[in-house]
Order: structure tokens, then C-alpha cells, then sequence
């Protein structure tokens, strides 16, 4: 039982981070720095939930923490609508914004070439 319990608080505290994380991330879209102390902030009671579950020895807290934090922080990435890697370029080029296009990939005797016959 004591599995279940540690599961469901792992999940309770991923949709509760989540929604929460999304919420002010969408509430910081446009000021980094807000973004970043929402970041900080998540972060923090995170770690004090996950002191507590363990110094009262609470492992649902823990844990239940542990997803909070995870939650959080994806949350506010995605209500944040930063766009990192390789889709930022696409991502900004159709939001109507000047993008860099990226260099195109050279051709070289690796490269499969279609020959019609």
C-alpha cells in the first residue's frame, strides 16, 4: 500500500506543479525576470517540502515534493512558451519574427543520391 500511496503522490504533486507552474508562466510571458524568480521559487518550496517529508519521515512528502518541483518547472516552461533546440527557429520564423535559418547540411560521398535509371 505503501507503494500505491507514493505513486499517487508523485502524480498528485506533477498535476498540481504542473497546472500551477503553467499559470505563472503564462502569468510571466514577456519578463525574464519574473520567469526566473517563479523558477527560483518553485525550486525552493520544493526542497523545504522535501525537507519536511523527510525530517517528519513522511515519504509520500517527499516524493509528492519531488513531483511538485518537476511539475513546476515544466509548467512554467511551457506557460512561459519559450521554445529551446532546433524548433526555435520555426517556432519564431511562423510567429512572423526574423529567424536564423540554419546552414544547410553539405553534400558528401555518404550522402545517398536518388539516380534515375
Amino acid at each position: 500500500m505503501s507503494s500505491l500511496a507514493n505513486a499517487g503522490a508523485v502524480l498528485a504533486g506533477l498535476a498540481i506543479g504542473g497546472a500551477g507552474g503553467w499559470r505563472l508562466g503564462g502569468a510571466a510571458r514577456g519578463n525574464s525576470a519574473r520567469y526566473w524568480t517563479f523558477n527560483a521559487l518553485a525550486v525552493a518550496v520544493g526542497m523545504a517540502l522535501d525537507f519536511a517529508g523527510l525530517l517528519q519521515g513522511w515519504q509520500w512528502l517527499g516524493l509528492g515534493a519531488l513531483g511538485l518541483m518537476a511539475g513546476a518547472l515544466t509548467g512554467l516552461r511551457f506557460g512561459y512558451s519559450d521554445t529551446l533546440g532546433k524548433m526555435r527557429p520555426v517556432e519564431r520564423d511562423e510567429a512572423g519574427a526574423d529567424a536564423e535559418q540554419p546552414e544547410p547540411v553539405p553534400e558528401n560521398e555518404s550522402t545517398p543520391r536518388h539516380v534515375d535509371s
